[in-house]
């Protein structure tokens, strides 16, 4: 059980059930065949261990069910098809609910369902979620709660309402900074101090501890800032297109164009605009507004293309911190005149929807420096609208 559920993990940390064909967050280009393989059976084997007679510890077994729960969510909105967090995660809760679950655990299941929600753009159940995390998490587990209180400051309500706690008065209240997945060392200053000794493979592996905490805990803020330490080791190897990929996973839409603007090999980031959760499809916007240039004309129209995951329909496109509001995002690389003369030439005529909002209200600006469309009501907006911006 133990083995299963730490392979099962880290194919998880990898983005192999967010990809397809599955496809490691660092690795070739082209990835070995046996990788297909893995991903097809490796969550008919777990299920199967969970079913097995024998009874395993119980921290082991529902850490596997966390890590099916979330591999399930990812196969699906990577096939166009979200399923509902709230049925992949239920029996999970109930279990915590019921006491089930050991407490430390308990906060890890919490927090990893609010960022199932986060990741689903439903920003209310997940704000819920990790307020339940820190109550499972305290007295015990206080670097849990901590984090918990951290995640919430990445999402903004459905009425606007952006969550500010006061991290000083917090930190003073919490018992200890105890996680339930923690190292017993930090693997964040070793990844530094790695990364200020040139000790490359020592950072790669520090680093990926810390992606692989933050991950399976369920914190979202450390998660991407332990990705961007990830970024930086890339960027100490000479691997600029791992970097890039690695921030825009991070949300880090600024950085990424900045590393996007300086490569002369186009990297493919349209799996991370049509199917990542709202943060990596803001950042993988930015990022290929910048490199627009490198995109080859024979894969325009499918940089272009609608949401699979919901076709004509905006929601997938939209952020917390920008309430009833929907941000288009190309823009950006369709003000490129290079860039705009290509799609005239390739897009069909008539140009179909990019996104189908509601009020006929449009308006071009600016948000975090980033040229957008913004579009409140009912309106269908097309390739047409933006070059027209």
């Amino acid at each position: 059980m133990a083995l299963i559920t730490i392979v099962t993990e880290q194919a998880l940390v990898d983005r192999l059930y967010a990809t397809d064909p599955p496809t490691p967050m660092i690795g070739p280009a082209t990835p070995s065949a046996n990788l297909m393989e893995l991903d097809a059976e490796l969550p008919a084997l777990a299920h199967r261990a969970l079913d097995s007679p024998t009874t395993p510890a119980r921290d082991w077994r529902d850490r596997l069910r966390c890590a099916l729960a979330d591999a399930a969510l990812e196969r699906c909105r990577r096939t166009g098809e979200p399923a509902s967090v709230d049925q992949a995660y239920g029996q999970l809760i109930a279990d915590t609910t019921a006491g089930r679950i050991l407490p430390g655990l308990a906060a890890v299941v919490h927090a990893r369902a609010g960022r199932a929600h986060a990741a689903a753009d439903e920003p209310d159940q997940a704000i819920d979620s990790w307020r339940r995390a820190v109550i499972a998490a305290l007295p015990d587990f206080g670097g849990d709660a901590r984090e918990a209180f951290q995640s919430l400051t990445q999402v903004v309500d459905s009425q606007g309402r952006w969550f500010v706690p006061d991290l000083e008065r917090i930190s003073q209240a919490v018992p200890n900074r105890r996680t339930f997945l923690g190292a017993a060392y930090d693997p964040a200053v070793a990844a530094l101090d790695d990364l200020r000794g040139g000790r490359a493979q020592s950072a790669f592996r520090n680093a990926r501890r810390c992606v692989w905490e933050a991950r399976l805990s369920g914190h979202l803020y450390d998660e991407g800032w332990a990705l961007t330490v990830f970024a930086d080791v890339m960027k100490a190897t000479g691997r600029p297109a791992a970097k890039l990929t690695i921030r825009v996973t991070a949300g880090d839409g600024r950085n990424a164009a900045a590393v996007a603007a300086t490569i002369s090999d186009w990297v493919d980031l349209r799996d991370e605009l049509h199917y990542g959760p709202p943060w990596v499809v803001a950042a993988a916007a930015q990022a290929l507004a910048a490199e627009a240039d490198l995109v080859p004309d024979d894969v325009l129209d499918q940089a272009t293309a609608d949401h699979p995951g919901s076709p004509g329909d905006a929601a997938g496109y939209s952020t917390g911190r920008l309430p009833r509001c929907v941000i288009v995002p190309l823009p950006v690389a369709a003000s490129r005149p290079s860039f705009r003369r290509r799609m005239r030439s390739a897009a069909p005529n008539p140009w179909p929807p990019l996104a189908r909002v509601a009020a006929p209200t449009r308006k071009a600006g600016k948000v975090n420096g980033l040229s957008v469309l913004q579009v409140e009501g009912q309106h269908s907006l097309g390739w047409r609208d933006i070059l027209d911006v």
